[in-house]
C-alpha cells in the first residue's frame, strides 16, 4: 500500500562532539539563547488516545535550557519547522475541513489564515511571506482514506498585495510533501501517480517550471518532507536508498544506507551537512527502527535499542542535537486496546536522554 509505512508511523506516532555543553548555555553558545535560534525549543505534537473529535492533537514546546513544557495549542498539529519567531500549524479537528493558523512560538498572537479540505502538511517560506501546503480532497469528507486527489498550494501572505494562490502539479493524482529551499527559490515535492510511477519534482518558483529530478519513489519511501542543504544546491531524497540530488548537475548520489540496517526512512539533513535517518527492520509482523547517523563515509547506529523504535529524527540548527520519538507498546486505559506510547528524546555529545513522555509525534527544532 502506497501510504502503508506512513500510516503505520502516524498511528504509532547529531553529531558526536567532544565538547561538553554548558547546561546554562544550550543553544548558540552566547549564554543568552534566543527561543527563535532553532537550538533550544523543540516543538512536538502529542497524540490523544482515544482519539475523539476536537482533541486529537495538542501542540507543545520543550525548552532544553529550562526544561519547561509550554502548550502552544490544544487543537494544533505542526508538520514543518517554525521559521524565526513564527510557527504555522494545522487545526485538524473539524471533519472534512482543516484550518491554518500563524502564531508566535509560545502560541500568542494567533491569526487565522485559511481553511481548506484535509491539509496534510504546511510550511512557511524562509522569509515568512508565503506558505506552502498539501491538501487532499477525499471522495467522502468523513472518510480520510477515500482519497480522490491531492494538490500543493503556494499562497502569498504579503500584506501589501492581495492573497494569491498558485496550484502546483495539477496533472498529478497526488502531490505531497512540499518544502522550500533555504533561499526560497525552489520547492521540492513528491508527485504520485495511481500507476505507481512516483517522482521527485523540483519546482522553480520564479519560472513556474517543474523539473523532474529523475528519482522514482517506491511504495515504502514516502517521507514526511524533503530536506535541503544550507546553500540550496542539494536535496535529500529517499528511494530504496538515501539520495542526494544536485540541482546544478542534476546528478544523484546514493549514500549506501546499510542493508542490515533495514529500510531507510525519514532522512534529515543538518545545516552543516550531517545526515540522519531511521532504519526499519521487520520480523514477522513486528517492526523495529533505530536512528543512524552518516558522517560522509559510514552510517552509525546511534540508538541501538531493541526494546523501542526510534523514528522521525530532526537536527537543531547548529547540528549539535538530534531530537526524535522513541516508540513503545502501551494500553489505552479507556478502551483497554493496545496502543503505542512514545518518549521525546534528544541525542547530543554521543548520548541520548529522555525529555518527556506521552505519545510524542513529529518533534521539530526551528529554522
Amino acid at each position: 500500500m502506497k501510504f502503508g509505512l506512513l500510516l503505520f508511523l502516524g498511528l504509532l506516532v547529531a553529531s558526536c562532539s567532544d565538547t561538553v555543553l554548558d547546561p546554562n548555555d544550550i543553544g548558540n553558545g552566547d549564554g543568552n539563547d534566543d527561543p527563535a535560534s532553532g537550538n533550544d525549543l523543540i516543538f512536538f505534537n502529542q497524540e490523544i488516545f482515544p482519539i475523539v473529535q476536537g482533541s486529537s492533537h495538542n501542540l507543545h514546546s520543550f525548552s532544553l535550557k529550562t526544561g519547561a513544557i509550554t502548550t502552544v495549542s490544544q487543537q494544533g498539529f505542526i508538520s514543518a519547522p517554525p521559521v524565526g519567531n513564527k510557527l504555522l500549524y494545522i487545526d485538524d479537528t473539524i471533519p472534512g475541513s482543516h484550518r491554518l493558523y500563524l502564531a508566535n512560538l509560545d502560541g500568542s498572537n494567533k491569526s487565522f489564515l485559511l481553511e481548506d479540505s484535509l491539509i496534510e502538511s504546511a510550511t512557511l517560506s524562509p522569509d515568512g511571506n508565503s506558505i506552502l501546503y498539501s491538501v487532499t480532497y477525499p471522495l467522502d469528507p468523513y472518510d480520510p482514506f477515500s482519497i480522490q486527489y491531492s494538490r500543493i498550494k503556494l499562497v502569498s501572505l504579503m500584506v501589501a498585495a492581495p492573497i494569491s494562490v498558485v496550484v502546483l502539479a495539477e496533472d498529478a493524482d497526488a502531490a505531497v510533501m512540499p518544502t522550500f529551499s533555504p533561499d526560497g527559490k525552489y520547492i521540492a515535492y513528491a508527485k504520485l501517480e495511481v500507476s505507481g510511477f512516483d517522482k521527485v519534482i523540483i519546482y522553480d518558483i520564479a519560472a513556474r517550471t517543474p523539473i523532474d529530478a529523475g528519482i522514482n519513489l517506491n511504495s515504502f519511501s514516502i517521507d514526511l518532507e524533503f530536506d535541503w542543504s544550507a546553500d540550496s544546491k542539494q536535496v535529500l531524497c529517499l528511494s530504496t536508498d538515501v539520495l542526494l540530488y544536485d540541482l546544478a548537475s542534476r546528478n544523484v548520489t546514493a549514500l549506501n544506507f546499510p542493508t542490515e540496517a533495514g529500510l531507510p526512512t525519514f532522512p534529515v539533513l543538518s545545516q552543516d551537512g550531517k545526515i540522519a535517518a531511521s532504519g526499519f527492520t521487520t520480523g514477522g509482523v513486528a517492526m523495529h527502527s533505530d536512528i543512524f547517523l552518516y558522517d560522509g563515509r559510514t552510517w552509525t547506529n546511534i540508538t541501538n535499542t531493541p526494546d523501542s523504535s526510534e523514528v522521525l529524527p530532526h537536527f537543531s540548527r547548529d547540528g549539535k542535537r538530534i531530537v526524535f520519538s522513541a516508540i513503545y507498546g502501551g494500553v489505552d486505559p479507556f478502551t483497554t486496546q493496545v496502543v503505542p506510547s512514545s518518549d521525546l528524546k534528544v541525542y547530543e555529545n554521543g548520548a541520548t536522554r529522555t525529555l518527556t513522555q506521552g505519545m510524542i509525534v513529529r518533534p521539530l527544532f526551528g529554522r
